[in-house]
């Protein structure tokens, strides 16, 4: 197949500027305080040989069966993946690497152990690429023969792509916005830029006293558009050209705009969906759709949960993804809302949670106005624990699936699960909620290297005997 062989060139060049970038703020730090700058003069001199060391001692090669990895400077290490054991391949590439036909391939086996997990090529040539696809892909029946081969090919095939106006919306509902603007205000008030910002602002309104309130508007309006502007351009580097391909049994999703990356995966490998909706995106109607798959150990979030649509109408939200995926409802399944009691069991939790801490603040701080400013924080945690007690629940759409429903922090997730992905399930009550006939039930779900506990807590004891009573079956 392929003989033992060192990563491309570009590898090298690729692994000086991860090096670079590591060590920055130690550079950096030498430099402001101005000591020891023998220090950061040898340092650039070390990490380019400690690359040529590490691009050296670094080979792969491509037997019939298996792919072997050498690396390792000082400790080394080999590596034997059979490619039945290559759970999912993952594909980057930078924007000067794509007129050379060089790519980094990031080769998923799923094991648990660290160490065990997920093995890099830096840059190779997209031909090792084409060869781990094929190895690693599943076999398919090659009696039956389709009758018309070109409408077949036209069913295997489905695409959906995002554009620049799916991109915004995404961008401007993402509610971290709402956590940098606050940590701006905390950092402007510190360094006193919110009096300059302020005083700038006066003269765009003539210096009028009584216009200070429009000054402080100006300011805000400035600052919350800067970071949407910030948050789109985010966004358009990591997700532009998004585009995800079903073609037969394979989940191709590619995106990015300097460093684009491409994720293949099998859809017998995915283990949940994630319908979500935060607080934002309800008021426009929008959907992210997320994936939890089978991963290794490392901490590669992309190989564990991955992104299948960021943005999406709610209204077509399933009959998109119905197309990608066979199991799912063609239309949202029919979850029943908590009803008030159940709602009023989250409220109280939070109420408990917030005595909790207020009592403890209150050895150190204490008084009328210290009560009075604790109003907001219980009126969050009544709104918050009602609120996901009216959107927890759960139901069966078929008779082999699951649809799964609860909120957090105002972000609906509505989960989509197999009998077959689910791990194990329990439930548990304890005496009070005996008494009210309420339970929990527990599901537990493979998402990466780990079991996701999914918890939905207060249901009415019969809607959980059934859904318990139907996985049993099953089991």
């Amino acid at each position: 197949m392929i003989n033992k062989q060192h990563l491309h060139p570009f590898a090298l060049l690729i692994k000086v500027g991860f090096l670079f970038r590591d060590f920055l703020p130690a550079v950096l730090g030498f430099v402001f305080l101005r000591q020891y700058w023998q220090i950061w003069l040898i340092l650039p001199v070390v990490l380019i040989l400690w690359a040529c060391l590490d691009y050296y001692c670094f080979t792969y090669e491509m037997t019939d069966k298996e792919l072997i990895v050498n690396s390792g400077v000082i400790i080394k290490q080999q590596r034997h993946i059979p490619y039945q054991q290559i759970q999912n391949l993952q594909r980057r590439q930078w924007f000067f690497l794509e007129p050379f036909g060089v790519e980094t391939l990031i080769v998923d086996t799923g094991a648990k152990e660290k160490n065990q997990g997920e093995v890099t090529l830096l840059a190779v040539s997209n031909v090792v690429r084409m060869l781990l696809d094929f190895n690693s892909s599943e076999p398919t029946d090659l009696i039956q023969l389709p009758v018309d081969p070109v409408e077949e090919e036209v069913k295997k095939l489905t695409e959906y792509k995002i554009g620049f106006k799916e991109l915004a919306l995404y961008a401007m509902t993402n509610p971290d916005i709402l956590g940098q603007f606050l940590f701006i205000l905390v950092i402007s008030n510190h360094l006193g830029l919110m009096d300059i910002l302020s005083n700038a602002s006066d003269t765009v309104v003539d210096h009028v006293n009584h216009y200070g309130l429009v000054a402080i508007l100006i300011v805000l309006n400035v600052i919350i558009l800067g970071l949407m502007v910030v948050n789109l351009v985010r966004v358009l580097l990591r997700l532009y050209g998004f585009k995800v391909i079903r073609q037969d049994n394979l989940l191709t999703v590619q995106r990015g705009l300097i460093q684009k990356s491409i994720l293949h995966v099998s859809i017998n490998r995915i283990q949940s969906i994630h319908i979500r909706q935060n607080i934002f995106r309800q008021i426009f109607g929008l959907v992210t759709v997320e994936l939890d798959l089978i991963a290794d150990a490392t901490k590669s979030d992309e190989q564990k949960r991955v992104t299948l649509i960021p943005v999406i109408s709610q209204d077509k939200v399933y009959s998109v993804l119905k197309e990608f995926l066979d199991y799912t409802p063609e239309q949202a399944p029919t979850i029943k809302k908590g009803d008030w009691y159940t709602s009023w069991l989250f409220v109280r939790n939070a109420l408990v949670g917030v005595g909790i801490v207020a009592m403890a603040v209150a050895i150190f701080y204490h008084g009328f106005w210290y009560w009075i400013a604790l109003m907001p924080l219980i009126i969050l945690a009544i709104i918050f624990g009602w609120y996901k007690g009216c959107y927890t629940g759960i139901n069966r759409y078929d008779d082999g699936h699951l649809a799964l429903r609860t909120a957090r922090q105002l972000t609906n997730d509505t989960v989509l699960i197999g009998w077959h992905e689910i791990q194990s399930m329990s439930v548990d009550a304890s005496l009070l909620m005996v008494w009210t006939k309420r339970a929990n039930l527990i599901v537990s779900v493979r998402s990466g290297n780990q079991v996701l506990r999914l918890r939905y807590r207060y249901l009415p004891t019969q809607e959980v005997e059934d859904i318990f009573k139907w996985y049993r079956e099953y089991v």
